[in-house]
């Protein structure tokens, strides 16, 4: 494969966005089984490096998107992986009940926190983290 080369300067992806896709993804690959949350890198599905729309955007380990560059995975793969992470899972909806306080939690099918409550969201998000590191609690 043929190393592409560019006129122009890469467009960045604007901090927003760059925020959305990490939040989506629960800062960690968006790769399924991949726990990867140190070296994270945003790719564009289609390639077009300045087509920067959120559902071209997947939050890829750095062995992943160089396996995306290289074709190992392919785009209708990251675009299953993408519908993953942004379709909700209604089996995956928790309810919390201690000291007389419900707290409906709900997750995706990479075990993401999915909503907007955001007393609870960076609880959860660590929670679920702790999970995916196959941390025990006791």
């Amino acid at each position: 494969m043929n190393k592409k080369t560019y006129d122009e300067n890469r467009p960045s992806i604007p901090a927003d966005i760059q925020r959305s896709i990490q939040v989506e993804a629960g800062h960690t690959c968006s790769v399924k089984n991949c726990f990867e949350h140190t070296y994270l890198e945003i790719h564009h599905i289609n390639e077009n490096r300045a087509d920067n729309r959120i559902e071209n955007l997947i939050l890829l380990c750095d062995k992943h998107h160089k396996m995306a560059h290289k074709g190992v995975i392919d785009k209708k793969s990251l675009k299953e992986y993408k519908r993953i992470l942004t379709t909700s899972n209604n089996s995956n909806q928790h309810i919390i009940d201690k000291d007389k306080t419900r707290i409906n939690i709900k997750i995706d099918e990479q075990y993401n926190f999915i909503g907007d409550d955001n007393e609870f969201k960076g609880i959860v998000q660590d929670l679920i983290f702790a999970a995916k590191s196959k941390e025990v609690f006791e």
